[in-house]
């Protein structure tokens, strides 16, 4: 690229001096022609006072185009020759107007060119007619012809030179700007240098470092940042694996401690079969928490790797929800709680409550749901499982008018083995919002419910009232379009609970206006 840029400005330097070059000519031939004399049929100069200007070589010509003068003293005729060549002749002959002698014309018809003999020069040829003719004139009437030539030896001089000059500063101007460059791509670069050595740094035991961030606002800024959300993510990630595994360590243990336990008392000595009978039945309760322990921890890791478990069809969901209340009236019985399936006059015929889904897992979360509200509840509370269809989607609400759960703990509520109160003691009424499966107490439930929910394509959202009257939602309830205008919680404490899952076609067009006459559709 520099080298077709040089060559283009050394072309056009050099158009530029030559066209100079031949104008001077011109006007220097032009000053002679108004010297000239005519008697007698014969061309004379006058020499002015101060000379013709330095370099300047002059021949005159007759009609015929015969040599007849020149002001050179050396015996080489360069660049003139001993006749005027007959192109040139031709050439002038066609142009309107002669130049009169004294300079009188209205024109001055020349040619020029550029003649190569032993060095090179411009050559500029005047044709001369007698003053007064008019014109243009015929060749037979011009009384000579004037040639006017400069060397272009000092001009092609200096030609060469800055040829030289842009040939030499090409390599050099390579050489600089691939300095330069080096030197501003290492001052760019030396951030980016910075991030790698801290980024090599980092590794699981120190996630908590940061990349540095440049005080620009350009790509590298840009790109540190990103790096530095991204280890954010990964060191929350890191610090969920820990405490999950950790987790996971303490609820194997303490049944595994049992059985162990109950196994080294059962072989200290002879016992009772009624005694090896209960102890038998003790290690067969730890080891079926156990394996839903494990099921649960499986299915968990399941969906974290995208691993989609779910036997889908079309299913009531609010056929599913009766039935798993009429399963738990006997263990609600137990604890004084009273469950209560409510179907709203707003919901439709039915039928219409119809999603695409596993039965299995859709009768689990409200398993999961209302076993933590009948731990969570004390005796004389009541739970009310609702579901509707609002707006395309088909919802679920679990409501009880328990103790609540307070505002700081809801946004962890969904974390895995979190329990509101922290107590490791498991199957304790009343001792926290555990998220137990079916009575495991191990935290996981409402873990398992999100997951199982968020497979579905739906969302959980919980709202809670505190006996202090303090009151707060989580799972963003506005991430979908309002279903129905909801009463605040029936009591003055409590925990709702709201699965929203999309609605099956076959559900959606049952729901219709047009497929139910003379009602309307949930606002």
């Amino acid at each position: 690229m520099l080298v077709t840029l040089g060559g283009g400005l050394y072309y056009t330097l050099r158009r530029i001096v030559l066209a100079d070059q031949a104008d001077l000519v011109a006007a220097n031939a032009r000053a002679v022609a108004s010297d000239l004399d005519w008697e007698d049929g014969q061309l004379y100069w006058h020499v002015p006072d101060g000379g013709w200007p330095d370099g300047l070589v002059v021949a005159l010509y007759d009609r015929e185009g015969r040599l007849v003068g020149r002001n050179q003293t050396s015996a080489s005729l360069e660049p003139f020759s001993e006749a005027l060549p007959e192109s040139i002749r031709r050439q002038l002959s066609q142009m309107n107007t002669a130049a009169p002698l004294s300079g009188r014309g209205s024109a001055l018809p020349e040619v020029r060119e550029v003649v190569r003999d032993q060095g090179e020069w411009t050559l500029v040829t005047l044709a001369l007619v007698q003053e007064g003719s008019p014109g243009p004139a015929p060749p037979e009437q011009f009384l000579g012809y004037l040639q006017v030539a400069r060397s272009l030896e000092t001009v092609e001089a200096t030609l060469r030179r800055l040829l030289v000059l842009l040939l030499a500063s090409v390599p050099l101007t390579i050489l600089g700007a691939g300095v330069g460059g080096y030197f501003l791509a290492g001052r760019a670069l030396r951030p980016v240098d910075v991030m790698i050595d801290a980024a090599e740094r980092i590794d699981r035991q120190n996630l908590s470092q940061r990349l540095p961030e440049p005080r620009t606002a350009d790509e590298v800024a840009r790109l540190a940042r990103t790096f530095n959300r991204l280890l954010e993510r990964l060191e929350e990630g890191f610090r969920r694996e820990r405490q999950f595994t950790a987790d996971a360590s303490h609820e194997l243990r303490t049944p595994t401690a049992v059985i162990l336990a109950q196994a080294q008392a059962a072989r200290a000595r002879r016992r009772s079969p009624e005694e090896y009978e209960q102890t038998l039945d003790t290690i067969a309760a730890e080891a079926r928490h156990m394996s839903r322990l494990l099921d649960q921890l499986l299915f968990l890791a399941r969906s974290d790797a995208g691993v989609d478990p779910l036997d889908r069809e079309e299913l009531d969901l609010a056929e599913i929800a009766r039935s798993v209340v009429d399963q738990m009236q006997e263990s609600a019985a137990e604890r004084g709680v009273q469950i209560t399936f409510a179907r709203p006059r707003e919901a439709g015929p039915e039928g219409t409550t119809l999603v695409t889904g596993d039965q299995t897992r859709l009768m689990q979360i409200f398993l999961n749901l209302l076993d933590n509200a009948l731990r969570y509840c004390p005796p004389g509370s009541h739970v009310t499982v609702c579901v509707h269809l609002g707006d395309g989607w088909v919802v679920a609400e679990v409501e009880d008018d328990g103790p609540g759960i307070p505002p700081e703990q809801l946004d962890r509520l969904f974390e895995r083995f979190y329990r509101v109160d922290r107590s490791r003691t498991r199957q304790r009424p009343g001792s926290g919002n555990d998220a137990g499966t079916q009575g495991s107490g191990a935290g996981l439930g409402l873990a398992i419910v999100r997951s199982i929910v968020q497979a579905h394509g739906g969302r959980i959202e919980v709202m809670s009232r505190t006996k202090a009257g303090e009151a707060q939602a989580a799972g963003g309830v506005d991430a979908f379009p309002q279903t129905r205008e909801r009463p605040p919680i029936h009591s003055t404490h409590g925990t709702l609970f709201r699965i929203i899952l999309p609605a099956a076609a076959r559900g959606r067009e049952a729901s219709s206006p047009a497929a139910r006459p003379g009602q309307q559709g949930p606002g």
